[in-house]
């Protein structure tokens, strides 16, 4: 988040986002593992570092397995997919992604 205030970026995400994401996902959202909400981590889908990251908001935030984040850093999502899962997998969890994202409030 520290990336995040220094570009002025918002951070608007709540608790409520957060546990709602962890539940709507019951597991990484990358590369499926079921996990409870207490190993999943925070993941920015558009990194902090991209020019295109909204910030930490509800509609950039997905859970990630310690694994994947941490192997992700600040790869675009769709080529971190590519890359580690196949293209197949890549497009199954970017519909995905979508689909939670269209879920949320538009106020978000």
């Amino acid at each position: 988040r520290r990336e995040a205030r220094k570009r002025s970026l918002p951070d608007t995400l709540t608790k409520q986002n957060w546990l709602y994401a962890v539940t709507w996902w019951a597991g990484c959202a990358y590369c499926g593992v079921d996990l409870p909400a207490g190993e999943l981590t925070l993941d920015h889908v558009i990194p902090l570092s991209s020019p295109d990251c909204p910030g930490t908001v509800a509609g950039n935030i997905v859970p990630a397995c310690t694994s994947c984040n941490s192997s992700k850093p600040t790869l675009p999502v769709q080529q971190f997919l590519e890359r580690n899962f196949g293209q197949d997998h890549a497009a199954s969890r970017l519909a995905i992604i979508a689909e939670f994202f269209n879920t949320l409030p538009d106020d978000d």
